[in-house]
């Protein structure tokens, strides 16, 4: 039993490195308030790396998470028109493979480049009750775990695991440390 358990935790932490926190138990035992309207925006510290990825990337990492979290959570019943506002910041996001920017200032960089890549989510889902604070983080641990990626495939990994917590009424809220 202990071996099996053992076994468990080392796959789970090989897939990727994963930190991620839940609302205290006296909370958590509630699900999360369905959510109205979501907005995103990128973080000052991500849009200090404009110069090295390239400004159109935010673009494209904003509507990836915004597509991700609608999706999930129309799919669960969780987008409804009383529900909270969620107000999310990509605060970090690393590349899986090199953006266009940077295959076009460095050399020997090309598209089979690869990387640990992933995202930090933070923000706040606001409701009549308060604001609820959300923080998650995913980073890739292993390059090994990397098939047939895109530039940002680690992030959007990040984001998609973000949007099923949200969909299942979980809200992330451990402080984001790197």
């Amino acid at each position: 039993m202990r071996r099996t358990v053992s076994l468990l935790a080392a796959a789970a932490f090989s897939a990727g490195a994963i930190t991620l926190g839940v609302l205290p138990a006296s909370a958590a035992d509630a699900p999360a308030p369905p959510v109205s309207s979501i907005d995103i925006v990128i973080g000052p510290g991500l849009q200090k790396q404009a110069d090295d990825y390239g400004a159109r990337e935010f673009g494209y990492l904003s509507e990836d998470l915004k597509k991700s979290v609608t999706g999930a959570l129309n799919r669960s019943g969780r987008l409804a028109p009383d529900g909270g506002k969620l107000e999310l910041v990509i605060s970090d996001a690393k590349p899986s493979r090199p953006t266009f920017a940077q295959l076009g200032r460095k050399a020997g960089l090309s598209m089979m480049s690869r990387s640990l890549g992933g995202a930090t989510i933070t923000g706040r889902l606001v409701t009549p009750n308060g604001d609820i604070p959300i923080n998650y983080r995913w980073y890739e641990s292993d390059l090994r775990n990397q098939f047939a990626t895109t530039t940002w495939s680690d992030a959007e990994q990040a984001f998609d695991m973000f949007a099923g917590r949200l969909a299942r009424g979980e809200l992330p809220n451990r402080p984001a440390t790197r």
